[in-house]
């Protein structure tokens, strides 16, 4: 995952699927976002996963809709 996917996530776009965690990624411009789905004992999965939990409950972050808020 380059670093301008990880910072244009969504939170719509990370999302639990059995034991895998999907993640979509808008591709070549696409507005569809291609699935990637890594496994969730994967640390990066893990670190995703309990962020997106984190993020939930940060203030001034509620009216964003991206996973990662300033």
């Amino acid at each position: 995952m380059r670093c301008v996917e990880l910072v244009r996530l969504r939170l719509r776009d990370v999302q639990s699927e059995g034991r895998n965690l999907r993640i979509g990624i808008t591709h070549k411009g696409k507005s569809t976002p291609c699935p990637k789905y890594i496994d969730k004992d994967f640390q990066t999965a893990v670190y995703l996963w309990n962020w997106k939990r984190e993020r939930m409950e940060i203030d001034n972050a509620k009216e964003s809709d991206f996973l990662f808020v300033s």
